[in-house]
């Protein structure tokens, strides 16, 4: 909060007992609101994010494999298709 306010004039510090005040003295109701994946919250998108590095980095360790069974191999494949195919915007 510091590094971004530190120049507005008046801004008492993020240590100060007195940020509280400045921020209600200050703060301004919003015309409006975006949110751009309503049905997302932070701990689904925290877990996704999880999920891709996992599967990032399973997908590293099982490229280049010969050992896989043609099954296995055709899976792994189509998951990695259906995962990089990007998905066109809904508006």
């Amino acid at each position: 909060m510091d590094l971004l306010f530190q120049n507005v004039e008046g801004w008492p510090g993020i240590d100060s007992p007195s940020v509280k005040d400045f921020i209600a003295e200050h703060q301004m109701t919003a015309a409006g609101w975006f949110v751009a994946n309503p049905q997302v919250t932070v701990v689904d998108v925290r877990r996704m994010q999880r999920t891709e590095h996992a599967l990032n980095d399973f997908f590293d360790s099982m490229s280049g494999r010969e050992d896989l069974d043609p099954k296995t191999a055709e899976a792994m494949k189509k998951l990695t298709d259906a995962i990089s195919t990007p998905e066109g915007v809904d508006y």
